[in-house]
């Protein structure tokens, strides 16, 4: 703050630091912060991001490396049009619980919800595909269905979309990201963490306070532009307080699984198109 700007507000000339996207103060908040290490973010939105060392943009995915947090570095870029969302929607909209309750409901449930699947669609999707007339489904809902299977699979549609992310994102990046640092409302559910990790295939780690994972990134950044820390100083000052490793029994259900929900896209995009079309606004 310039000395001048300080004396007409009446308070001290303290130093200015300028805001700092969501993507990057999740990176840091995440801690994971060298190069190919992995965040997923479940909040509103969601989306699978690393640093690499390349500019690079994959138009076919809605995908992009974009300037990261230090030079010469990049962020990659991508989203999911809605994720915790869906598990809002479903409380406001068609259950009437609380999250706790709703949480619960879903842990009385197997792996699978007994073949339901939730395509986590409700406001169209950007990566990795743009497709903006796609909607929300249950499908293969039957008179066995329950509360405790639709909750479940709409905690295992965001997963299921995560996975489907997560294959574009290891193709974008060239390798297969070992394992995720989560964080975001989301991953305060120990189930829903352990649903990603058996989903995904991948170890997840959840780092301490994951809702204020963003927070605690943006009050680093702060500390880094100021010169009080390095980029490489964050990983130790993001505790990880969870390590959810892949069930191979559940995998045994979520793989075949996952093979349909990708199939549902194709069979029903043409679909959405022709139902939505009039109500979409580009």
């Amino acid at each position: 703050m310039l000395p001048e700007v300080s004396r007409e507000l009446g308070i001290p000339a303290v130093p200015v630091v300028a805001g700092v996207p969501d993507l990057h103060s999740s990176h840091i908040g995440s801690g994971a912060v060298q190069p190919y290490e992995a965040h997923l973010t479940i909040s509103t939105s969601a989306w699978i991001a690393c640093e690499v060392p390349f500019k690079k943009t994959d138009v076919m995915h809605q995908m992009a490396s974009v300037p990261g947090v230090r030079p010469g570095a990049y962020l990659v870029a991508n989203n999911h049009e809605t994720a915790g969302l869906c598990l809002k929607w479903l409380r406001d909209s068609v259950v009437s619980s609380s999250y706790e309750e709703l949480t619960a409901s879903a842990a009385r449930g197997s792996s699978g919800s007994g073949g339901v699947i939730f395509t986590p669609w409700l406001n169209g999707e950007r990566s990795p595909v743009d497709d903006r007339t796609l909607r929300g489904a249950f499908l293969n809902v039957s008179l066995e269905t329950g509360r405790d299977e639709m909750v479940r699979a709409v905690l295992e549609g965001v997963a299921f979309n995560a996975r489907w992310l997560l294959d574009a994102v290891d193709g974008f990046v060239g390798r297969r990201l070992s394992s995720l640092r989560i964080l975001g409302g989301g991953a305060q559910s120990d189930l829903w963490c352990q649903i990603h990790a058996d989903i995904l295939g991948r170890p997840i780690e959840r780092v301490a306070d994951p809702l204020y994972g963003s927070l605690r990134g943006a009050g680093l950044f702060a500390a880094i532009a100021l010169g009080k820390l390095s980029v490489d100083d964050v990983r130790g000052l993001v505790p990880v307080t969870d390590r959810f490793e892949p069930d191979a029994r559940a995998q045994a259900v979520y793989e075949p699984m996952y093979t349909e929900f990708k199939r549902f896209y194709g069979a029903l995009h043409g679909s959405y198109s022709r139902l939505n079309a009039r109500s979409h606004v580009p």
